[in-house]
């Protein structure tokens, strides 16, 4: 082990606040009660109690997240529970570890550090409380190969392994959020059911769930639930079970039901033999209730067909669906959204009819979004699609990737209108909506500034080589960066070959350009429509390598300011370096 500081005594462990046991005490009180109730209705086993517990735990959770939270932040920021991982012990570390949340990081990145004590808080939670999980991180700057594999392109990135499966994280950044989101994907993926009140217990403790029925005595989990061989599994079981696996979103749930010959009158339906095939059924709080599948009876496939059936036929904006609506996935990836008034009652709710009965001809392709225009909470997005609030009701399309807006025109607000409408979305031939500020009248300061409307021109279209930064005024990197920025275009104004720029991302777009953070970093070389994005370190030395590498120009007809040539590299001592 290398050498540390000497020692300083340890500062004494704050007390745990009064208020926080109050809330503990609250919590298990009414957990507790909940059990009472089951225990005066009569006998329950552990598969029923913790059904009813996960219902309890779904009413109390924003009361359980703020006692993980505060119990996180009386926690020592230690790191002992998070393993670092390396190139070569990454691997093993994986194979050793069937369940683990892996942070790909890179030591001078400000929302990492942000990150460190509130993940070594979750980790410490997730111990204590016996979760089989572990935490890990791994400097993707010292392991570049295996954060090549995994597709880190941005800092943090958190990764979701479960039996070698890997999936994108997507949960908070706080330890609350980490322990809860952790805590759901490792328990048993497959919930047994043997009465039909566990069956609607489980169906009311998600949005969306997904059971398999099979005939009685045909193969489906062995003793206390766990799963089978998998050669004794009948395909329609081993589709379940896999999807059930692969499922990375929190608000699917699982379950298996074995069916019995009806014995008489009092028998429950959801658990008499319908047919003599085993099925699977979504169930959803939504459009029609129940939907049987009739896919092929692999995993991928239900599973493909379970993330479209857990789409609405037209979702309400609000900021609670905004995630799900802009959410990424493989489809649909296009949007019709309808902005209206929903206090016009009767227009509303015809024009949501019509959506509806349009959806079918574009379902799996499109999603249909309303947009009640005068919640405050929707403000936002209604300046984001420049709705003229003045001229409602009205339609926008938009395409997810790449962030494309769309106008309507005018609007046939009939289901074979909004048929019409999408099909015009999917064959591109909308008119795109591109923001843009106001054409500077001049260029005072080092770095040109480039708007919506001169970008095509200034950057894409030029005949020198471009270096663009898209930044946010509100945005702390960006403040940062600055004065180094604008050093750099000072170095360079008189370059008669490239040119230093930036743009105000927050009110300005441009057709072509992805920006996924702030400040994005981009290199459009002389004549090259494609740009080059900028990696490496924020600093005067790291641009002008970079610069020195990429530029068309660049060590030939345009000389280097710090003397860098073309590979990155200064000039030998007692050379001459090049002059402007």
């Amino acid at each position: 082990m290398g050498s540390s500081p000497a020692a300083t005594p340890a500062a004494p462990a704050e007390p745990v606040p009064r208020w926080l046991w109050w809330t503990i005490y609250a919590c298990i009180a009414a957990l507790i009660g909940c059990a009472g109730v089951l225990a005066v209705a009569g006998p329950v086993d552990s598969r029923s109690l913790g059904l009813v517990l996960q219902q309890a735990g779904a009413a109390f959770a924003p009361a359980l997240a703020a006692v993980s939270a505060a119990l996180g932040s009386l926690l020592p920021a230690s790191e002992e529970r998070v393993t670092a991982l390396t190139e070569d012990s990454f691997a093993p570390f994986l194979l050793a570890h069937p369940l683990a949340l892996v942070e790909f990081y890179a030591p001078w990145c400000g929302h990492c550090k942000r990150l460190a004590p509130e993940y070594a808080a979750a980790a410490a939670l997730l111990a204590a409380a016996n979760v089989t999980a572990v935490l890990a991180k791994c400097d993707a700057t010292q392991a570049g190969k295996i954060a090549g594999i995994y597709g880190v392109k941005s800092f943090p990135t958190m990764k979701w392994f479960r039996k070698g499966v890997v999936t994108e994280y997507k949960g908070g950044r706080t330890a609350a959020t980490i322990v809860q989101w952790v805590t759901r994907r490792s328990k048993a993926p497959l919930t047994r059911l043997r009465s039909a009140q566990e069956l609607r217990r489980l169906q009311a403790a998600a949005p969306v769930s997904v059971v398999g029925f099979f005939e009685a005595g045909e193969p489906q989990l062995g003793a206390e639930g766990a799963a089978i061989d998998a050669a004794a599994r009948s395909p329609t079981f081993a589709a379940l079970l896999g999807a059930a696996e692969l499922a990375e979103q929190a608000d699917y749930a699982f379950g298996s039901v074995a069916l019995l010959p009806k014995v008489g009158p009092g028998a429950s339906k959801e658990f008499v033999a319908q047919s003599r095939s085993s099925h699977i059924v979504l169930h959803r709080a939504f459009d029609e209730p129940s939907v049987r599948y009739k896919g092929a009876l692999t995993a991928a496939a239900l599973l493909s067909w379970v993330a479209l059936e857990s789409l609405p036929s037209v979702f309400q904006f609000s900021p609670s669906t905004q995630g799900k609506i802009f959410a990424k996935r493989e489809a649909p990836l296009l949007h019709v959204l309808y902005f209206g008034d929903k206090s016009n009652t009767d227009q509303y709710e015809e024009n949501e009819r019509n959506l509806r009965k349009a959806y079918a001809s574009y379902k799996g392709a499109v999603l249909n979004v309303m947009v009640d225009t005068e919640l405050k909470s929707n403000a936002n997005v209604v300046k984001f699609f420049a709705v003229n609030t003045a001229a409602l009701p009205t339609l926008r399309g938009f395409r997810l990737l790449g962030n494309k807006k769309y106008e309507s025109g005018s609007v046939d607000f009939t289901a074979a209108g909004f048929r019409a409408f999408a099909a015009a979305l999917e064959a591109g031939t909308l008119s795109p909506i591109v923001k843009s500020a106001p054409v500077p009248k001049s260029q005072p300061g080092p770095a040109i500034e480039v708007v919506g409307d001169t970008f095509l021109e200034l950057v894409v279209e030029s005949k020198k080589d471009v270096l663009l930064e898209v930044y946010a005024p509100w945005c702390g990197h960006c403040k940062k960066l600055q004065p180094i920025y604008d050093e750099l275009a000072a170095l360079y104004k008189t370059n008669p070959h490239v040119v230093i720029a930036k743009m105000d991302g927050t009110a300005n777009e441009a057709a072509g350009l992805d920006v996924k953070s702030y400040p994005a970093i981009k290199l459009w070389p002389a004549g090259q429509r494609a740009p080059v994005e900028y990696k490496g370190e924020r600093s005067l030395k790291g641009f002008q390598a970079f610069l020195a590498k990429k530029c068309k120009f660049c060590g030939k007809e345009a000389k280097c300011p710090l003397g860098f040539d073309q590979d990155g590299n200064k000039p030998a001592a007692g050379e001459k370096k090049p002059e402007l």
